[in-house]
Formats: C-alpha cells, sequence, structure tokens
C-alpha cells in the first residue's frame, strides 16, 4: 500500500480552498450571502487529515532515536519555513508600513507567533498544529512502551469524548486541547486504515460517503456553513466526527470520482494549500482596494489567491523546507541533539 494518497492531497487543496472562499465577504468581494462557516470545515479537515497521516504514516513504525529524531525534522520542516517567513513579512508590514494590516503582528506580539503560540488572522491554527505533533509523539512512544495499541486507541477515543463533550470550551483557541477531538479522530481512523484488510463492500461505502460529502460540499459554498459561528462549530465533537468520516473515505481509491479528486489542478493545489493558507489574506487584503464585489472579481481574487501562494510555495516553502532539512539532518547537529535528548531521558 503506497504512502502516498492522492485523493487526500487533493482534498487538503480544497479544505485550503474553503478557508479563502469564507474570506470573500469579510474583504468586500462576496455580498449575498455569508459563507464564514465553510472556513471553519476547512481547517477542520486540515486538522483531522493531520491526525491521519500521523496515524497512517508512524504508528505501525518501529520507534527508535532515528525514527524519532526523523520524525521531528520532518514535522517542523513542513510547517517552520513557510510560517516563520509569513510572520516576518506580517510584521514589516504590520509594524511599519500598515498598522491596518489584518494579520497583526508587531512589537507586542512577535516572539509569540516565533515561538508558534500566536493568534493573528489565519496563524491561530498553527500553535495547535505544532503542539499536537509534540502530543502524538508521545502517543506513538506509549504505544511502544506498553505494546498495548488497543488499549491506548480506546483509551484516546475516551479522551476525545470526554474533552470534546465538557472541558474543550475552557481551553483557548490556540491550545491542541481545545481542538483535541479532530486531530486524535483522525489519528484513530489512520491507524485503522492502515491496519485492517479492507472488504470491497467498505471500499463501496466509502466511495458513496465521497458522493455525500462532495454533494453537502456544493451546498455549503450556495447555502453557507449552516452554523451561527466558529465557537458554536469547534465546540460540538460531532463536527470532528464526521470531519475524520470525511478524511477516512477519501483515503481508498475515489473509482470513477478519481477523474476529478486526482486531477493535476486539484493534486498540486494539494501541494502547495499549505502556502494558500498562509497567503491568501494578503492577497485578498490588497485585492480588495482594486477590486469590486462582483462574482467574476471575486473568482479573479481566487485566482490571484492560487497564483500567489504557488509562487510562495515555489520560492519560500520547498527550499525552506529543504534548507531546514538540510541543517536539522547534518551529523554533527544531529548527533548534539540525540545526546542531549540521552542525557534529559537518563
Amino acid at each position: 500500500m503506497s504512502n502516498h494518497i492522492l485523493s487526500l492531497t487533493s482534498i487538503r487543496g480544497v479544505a485550503a480552498a474553503l478557508v479563502v472562499v469564507s474570506h470573500l465577504r469579510e474583504y468586500g468581494y462576496w455580498y449575498k450571502h455569508s459563507l464564514d462557516g465553510v472556513g471553519a470545515i476547512g481547517v477542520a479537515i486540515f486538522f483531522c487529515l493531520s491526525g491521519f497521516l500521523m496515524g497512517y504514516l508512524y504508528l505501525g513504525r518501529s520507534l527508535n532515536a532515528e525514527s524519532g529524531y526523523e520524525y521531528l525534522v520532518s514535522r517542523f520542516s513542513r510547517i517552520a519555513p513557510a510560517y516563520l517567513a509569513v510572520v516576518v513579512i506580517a510584521y514589516v508590514i504590520y509594524q511599519y508600513t500598515d498598522p491596518l494590516f489584518p494579520i497583526g503582528v508587531g512589537n507586542h506580539n512577535l516572539l509569540r507567533h516565533l515561538l508558534f503560540s500566536g493568534n493573528a488572522g489565519p496563524l491561530w491554527s498553527i500553535p495547535p498544529e505544532v503542539q499536537f505533533y509534540g502530543l502524538f509523539f508521545l502517543l506513538w512512544i506509549s504505544l511502544v512502551l506498553y505494546k498495548s495499541g488497543a488499549f491506548v486507541m480506546l483509551a484516546c477515543m475516551f479522551v476525545v469524548l470526554l474533552v470534546g463533550q465538557y472541558y474543550q470550551y475552557a481551553f483557548p483557541g490556540v491550545i491542541v486541547f481545545s481542538k483535541l477531538a479532530f486531530f486524535l479522530l483522525g489519528v484513530v481512523c489512520g491507524a485503522i486504515r492502515s491496519s485492517v484488510q479492507w472488504p470491497s463492500l467498505a471500499i463501496s461505502v466509502a466511495r458513496v460517503l465521497q458522493m455525500v460529502f462532495l454533494t453537502w460540499g456544493l451546498l455549503l459554498l450556495f447555502l453557507g456553513g449552516g452554523f451561527s459561528g466558529n465557537t458554536e462549530f469547534w465546540n460540538n465533537t460531532n463536527n470532528a466526527i464526521w470531519a475524520a468520516v470525511l478524511v477516512l473515505s477519501f483515503s481508498f481509491d475515489p473509482g470513477y470520482l478519481g477523474k476529478v479528486l486526482n486531477s493535476k489542478l486539484l493534486v498540486k493545489m494539494g501541494a502547495w494549500s499549505f502556502s494558500l493558507y498562509l497567503t491568501h489574506v494578503f492577497v485578498l487584503y490588497y485585492a480588495s482596494m482594486f477590486l469590486g464585489n462582483s462574482f467574476l472579481e471575486a473568482l479573479l481574487a481566487i485566482t490571484l489567491c492560487i497564483v500567489t501562494s504557488f509562487l510562495f510555495y515555489t520560492l519560500v516553502e520547498k527550499p525552506g523546507i529543504r534548507a531546514f532539512k538540510y541543517i536539522l539532518e547534518k551529523p554533527v547537529f544531529k548527533t548534539f541533539v540525540l545526546n542531549m535528548a540521552s542525557r534529559v531521558i537518563r
């Protein structure tokens, strides 16, 4: 079974597009109805997908110093270069040229954002993502130490329901525990997907669910998000359940839908979806100074977001990932970190 699932890459691109669409009205492009809700849906899919990929790619692997270090380098390199570049650019704009810029990174909160704990604009979702990587690493260690995968997964499910139902509202939005249900249900689905031999009937059911979710997604674009606000959405554990089921269903071969889901455009947009998520506010904000609120101008704004994200992905994100990995995988640096970790563990 291949570790790379094209349809999930496409779904990541769709999720990023939902976030972009949800912000159109905020910058004056769309005035017929509010699409705020679809942005939260896009981020929920991101969170569940992160959990799914961790469970799918790592829980079946052996864990030692080498594989643990490889995991941490891979996760940090995936997030840090693009995120830190956006933080610095937003800081320069907000602090020195435009105090009305919507990503308000200034002297008062720069350090917080550099330490992956800021909440300005779309950057709010990065802290829980990074915290989740650390939390998953602890889960992975526990599975190796106690050799009781089924028990640990059931315990995770219990924690998900407990936190989601009773305590989720008590945590700030940038704390991983406020979104724990989305991440951990994704992990459970990823672990099940990689370890179970699925019969043909299950694949057929998954394809039906794919059609249901795609139809639902189209309706969202015409009818809006279907709830009153983000707080309502994130405090409802049921939203974590459907998001995890959505990701799981699209991890199977989409059959006839593959012509759409595995199309070059969607797959490529999925590849640079993180750049699209991080940069679209820049584009919408400045484009709003020149574009009106017609449907065609909204489409032009979306196109500009996609083009800009591709350039950012090509010129910043990809080279940044390579550079971070090159530095972190240097033998001298790697040996130093592993030695320090062994001393701490002792």
